[in-house]
């Protein structure tokens, strides 16, 4: 009886630490498998209930975790306001940002623009054989054809951004469009004319500047772009000499000539 009775003192301890160490391990394993689904209808209640808060045409509501909120909540409000300015409010924010001085700002926003240029495939209007007949003219009239514009202003996006040498073509396929006609002393036709020719120097300077930085991306295509240019600033002026007319591209012909690549 007391050999019983000592083993029953012997076992009771260890039973004791078997049912101490089983339960909480059993609760443990409940609330594992439990918690999944218990944070799942949670989630989805909070999904029920977040649209009835939510505005009419408010951006993208997105739950994210704690230590993105931050960073994520100012790429929202930036996104807002970038989605929602106008035009003319955009082009403000950037002057004043680029107005600012801050370090980098300026070369990081040429390089976005540059960038957007290269990704961006230009227009039908703007292919080879649209550029040969850009500048139809009546000859009452002077009417230029609206693609002129368009060509114009990819070439200032080009030459604005540090990308001189790719914008030549562009302008030397308008230059070239007036071999062989004839327009009068004034009038619309003149004064796009005088227009080109500016761009045409303001070009040729992004090129310089391009030279005194990295270069072009490829020297030879850059080079070819030049003497096309100047051959063709030089048919043009040798024409409009023989019907008596103004050689409008003065400021660029010389501007090419003085290009020393």
């Amino acid at each position: 009886m007391a050999i019983t009775g000592a083993l029953a003192h012997k076992e009771h301890p260890r039973s004791y630490k078997i049912r101490r160490t089983r339960i909480p391990l059993a609760v443990a394993t409940c609330r594992s498998q439990l918690a999944p689904q218990l944070q799942y209808k949670w989630s989805a209640t909070l999904r029920s209930i977040l649209p009835i808060f939510t505005p009419l045409h408010s951006p993208m509501y997105t739950l994210m975790p704690a230590h993105h909120q931050r960073m994520g909540h100012v790429n929202t409000m930036a996104d807002t306001v970038l989605i929602n300015a106008s035009a003319e409010d955009l082009r403000a924010i950037l002057r004043s940002m680029l107005a600012s001085k801050t370090p980098g700002l300026v070369s990081a926003f040429l390089t976005s623009t540059r960038t957007r240029l290269h990704q961006r495939t230009p227009s039908a209007a703007l292919h080879s054989k649209n550029l040969q007949t850009l500048l139809p003219f009546d000859f009452e009239a002077g009417v230029l054809a609206p693609q002129l514009q368009e060509t114009l202003t990819r070439a200032r996006l080009l030459y604005g951004s540090g990308l001189g040498f790719d914008s030549l073509p562009l302008l030397t396929a308008v230059v070239r469009a007036t071999m062989g006609v004839r327009w009068p002393a004034e009038g619309e036709v003149p004064h796009a004319l005088v227009v080109v020719d500016a761009d045409l120097d303001q070009a040729l300077q992004s090129c310089r500047e391009e030279l005194q930085g990295d270069g072009p991306s490829d020297y030879s295509t850059a080079q070819n772009a030049v003497m096309d240019l100047a051959d063709t600033l030089e048919s043009i002026r040798l024409d409009v000499e023989q019907w008596g007319g103004e050689f409008p591209f003065e400021r660029a012909i010389f501007s090419v000539r003085d290009l020393k690549l």
